[in-house]
């Protein structure tokens, strides 16, 4: 696509990609809402098994083959893309058959988790349609695919636990949820492909390169799995419960970041097909991610100790302890990552991102085991931060190496900006008394102290930020007016 196309599609991506996550949350915290007063916490714990074993099944039957076919600069053909499917459902039924024989041999629960573990082989079908959407990052239908998909088995799921099908309703809404989504994408794409493994021989340097890049996702899972083990083990269940919770909250601000990720990744790819220079592309990333980092992260960490007492309960204060690392540690990892993963990915070098990503995970782990006893739950966020600066380094030398040019620089002002701004917001609410107002002010001091700096230190890419803000609220907005006009 020609640059400017590019641009285009990436910062609506953006816009259509925050607007899923949020849609997704609202949906998932309605739910969870109204299962919670009709289920019993072990039914949650039983439907958490089952997601456990998707995830982990959706990991070994993925293979990062679409990623192989969306970095590639030559579109792929019908036959390709019936041949990838071929070969990832082959690898889903390889985890699927095996998986439900074992689970059903486990009560309830395996019966259970048997139900969910069937949505892997109906999911993977949709990998043609996503690769894609991906290539021509057509994000609108993919929010239309997982959004649509989402609201109507979360609606399904509560109509079913209310009618009595209990952990059953919960189950079942994951299969259908799988289907809804798998035909949605097939029928806003290329049509549904039937899967074949003629010429599976020919996807060698493909499969080769979707190890690498799948091994990413294997360090991220072994770390998420390996921190709840090690807090569970180390303090117990109710510190456990803490970082589950600031974890599900913190999903929030870190809409944005995510998808970044989403969008960099094919964008990346895009220009190095053209041919053009990668180094200004990556360090703008970084100075318009860095920038926007600074005013949500910040303003997040400061409201951080009287916002979660006033609005969740004084039992969750302990969270308010890991939210401000937490946030500074994704303003540091993120606003390089957005750019340096998604170009040495795009690149052909996606085993230092696993590297990287794996180093996160084994210091965060370490570290939170070894200060856990003595200084409670805010070693976790100790424990993040320190495994994300090694993270930062090692993507820095690894871009640096191959582009030239050196993600961390852009980053040096931005952070400085969080750092007094949300240090100032911190102080005004712990000092401050009790209560919401207390949160309301120290996060409008803290935003307004932080774009006012922004705009003196940083002030281009401010002011882009800003204006890249609200074209995309102003051709949303033209969209839903030309979608009105066209329905009436």
């Amino acid at each position: 696509m020609p640059r400017a196309e590019v641009r285009q599609r990436s910062l609506t991506g953006i816009f259509f990609l925050t607007c899923s996550g949020f849609i997704n949350l609202v949906v998932g915290f309605g739910a969870t809402l109204v299962f919670a007063r009709l289920l019993m916490p072990a039914d949650f714990g039983v439907v958490a098994v089952g997601s456990t074993a998707l995830l982990l099944g959706n990991a070994l039957a993925d293979g990062g083959l679409g990623a192989g076919l969306v970095r590639r600069p030559e579109a792929p053909t019908r036959a390709e893309l019936r041949t990838m499917n071929g070969i990832q459902l082959t690898l889903a039924l390889a985890v699927t058959v095996p998986a439900v024989a074992i689970a059903l041999g486990f009560g309830r629960t395996g019966a259970v988790t048997a139900l969910m573990v069937l949505s892997l082989p109906i999911t993977v079908l949709q990998g043609p349609g996503r690769i894609t959407l991906a290539r021509t990052m057509r994000y609108n239908r993919q929010l239309v695919a997982d959004a649509g998909s989402r609201l109507i088995s979360q609606a399904v799921a509560v109509a079913a636990v209310v009618l009595g099908a209990g952990v059953w309703g919960l189950a079942g809404g994951v299969v259908l949820q799988a289907v809804i989504a798998t035909v949605l994408i097939n029928l806003l794409s290329t049509g549904f492909q039937w899967p074949s493994l003629r010429g599976w021989r020919a996807f060698g340097g493909l499969i080769s390169f979707g190890v690498k890049f799948q091994a990413s996702g294997y360090a991220v899972l072994a770390r998420e799995q390996g921190i709840n083990t090690v807090i569970a083990l180390v303090a117990g269940i109710a510190p456990l419960g803490i970082w589950t919770f600031t974890n599900r909250i913190f999903q929030l601000p870190s809409l944005a970041f995510n998808s970044l990720y989403v969008v960099g990744f094919p964008a990346m790819a895009n220009v190095l097909a053209r041919g053009e220079a990668i180094g200004p592309i990556i360090l703008r990333t970084v100075r318009r991610a860095s920038v926007a980092g600074t005013l949500i992260f910040a303003t997040c960490a400061a409201v951080s100790p009287k916002l979660i007492p006033a609005v969740f309960g004084a039992n969750w204060q302990d969270a308010a302890l890991i939210i401000p690392l937490i946030c500074l540690s994704t303003l540091l990892h993120g606003s390089v990552a957005v750019a340096a993963s998604s170009y040495l990915t795009a690149a052909g070098r996606p085993g230092i991102v696993a590297v990287a990503s794996a180093c996160l995970g084994v210091i965060w782990v370490a570290t939170t085991a070894a200060l856990l006893p003595s200084i409670g739950v805010a070693a976790i966020g100790i424990g993040n931060l320190a495994g994300a600066l090694v993270d930062v380094a090692l993507l820095n030398a690894a871009t640096k190496r191959v582009s030239g040019v050196a993600p961390c620089r852009p980053l040096i002002r931005p952070l400085a900006v969080a750092l007094l701004g949300g240090g100032l917001g911190l102080l005004l609410c712990v000092e401050g008394p009790d209560g919401l107002l207390t949160a309301v002010v120290a996060g409008v001091v803290t935003f307004v102290f932080c774009a006012l700096a922004l705009l003196v230190v940083c002030r281009k890419d401010f002011a882009d930020i800003v204006q890249l803000s609200l074209g995309l609220l102003r051709s949303a907005v033209l969209r839903l007016r030309k979608r009105s006009a066209a329905i009436a």
